[in-house]
């Protein structure tokens, strides 16, 4: 994932999906190896996505942050999208400010 700095918690929750995505990808066992680096760097496919939607929901004394991301994986030498999803979540967070939202 690309990493956009806009404000301090904007890059704490792209670093954690970054790392989130990657450590899946990891316990898949489907590749060799799975490193979280530039877009620059040799790699046979790279993994691209953008955060869609991010919004903190309020109903009451409940509050919810929901996501959605699209990704794709891309063959490096074709430039040929190989596989691409989107998914979105919705989590009840536990505090009802800004780090307790976007860490969730």
């Amino acid at each position: 994932m690309a990493r956009k700095v806009v404000n301090d918690s904007t890059l704490t929750l792209d670093i954690d999906l970054t790392e989130s995505i990657g450590a899946s990808v990891r316990a898949q066992g489907l590749f060799t190896a799975v490193t979280i680096c530039d877009a620059d760097t040799d790699a046979a496919y790279q993994l691209t996505g953008d955060i869609r939607q991010f919004e903190e929901i309020n109903r009451g004394q409940n509050v919810t942050a929901a996501c959605e991301v699209s990704a794709s994986l891309i063959d490096t030498r074709t430039k040929a999208v190989v596989w691409s999803d989107a998914q979105s979540a919705a989590v009840t967070v536990a505090e009802r400010d800004v780090p307790g939202v976007v860490s969730r």
